[in-house]
């Protein structure tokens, strides 16, 4: 979410439709119904957001079409990435930084790696997981791909958000 003239906005693009996601509140979105103050609801407002007269056709392998490549996302101590392939496979790889303070002078640094592979599966705006070495307890999140424009429209990035019940989302960046 972004602002523009003091307001949150979002610029989605579906296709060769644009459209602008504008709300008001108190600075800095401090409002109970879409503030992140108590709890940020703009993830499940946006996961549940569908355009009228837009019908579908072939979704799902239009879908794996596009979400084929890699996708990233980073902050300061973790580092995650997807890479999907078109016919429903996909790998992970994951790492976190821990810092631990030991004496004055020391700072013990712990780096965790996670990795994975497995198939999916997309239905509607759910994509479902069932990794390769768990295959009786798949885990399904919701999912947004979109093109997103931070200049006003002059320029757009993809962008994956994946959405887990009781977690937050997590959005990536395509890398590849």
């Amino acid at each position: 979410m972004d602002r523009f003239w003091g307001l949150p906005f979002s610029l989605q693009k579906q296709g060769n439709k644009v459209a602008a996601v504008v709300a008001t509140s108190k600075d800095p979105l401090v409002s109970m119904c879409f503030g992140e103050l108590v709890r940020d609801e703009w993830p499940r407002f946006f996961h549940s957001l569908q355009f009228k007269n837009w019908r579908p056709t072939g979704r799902e392998q239009a879908m794996k079409q596009r979400l084929a490549g890699k996708w990233t996302t980073t902050t300061a101590s973790v580092a995650d990435q997807y890479t999907f392939t078109p016919i429903g496979r996909y790998m992970s790889a994951a790492a976190a930084q821990y810092r631990n303070r030991l004496s004055r002078t020391e700072v013990l640094e712990t780096t965790h790696a996670f990795f994975g592979d497995g198939a999916y599966s997309i239905g509607g705006n759910v994509i479902t997981f069932t990794a390769d070495d768990n295959k009786s307890n798949p885990t399904t999140r919701w999912y947004r791909l979109e093109q997103e424009s931070k200049d006003l429209g002059r320029t757009w990035l993809d962008k994956l958000c994946l959405l887990q019940e009781g977690i937050s989302e997590v959005c990536y960046g395509r890398t590849e």
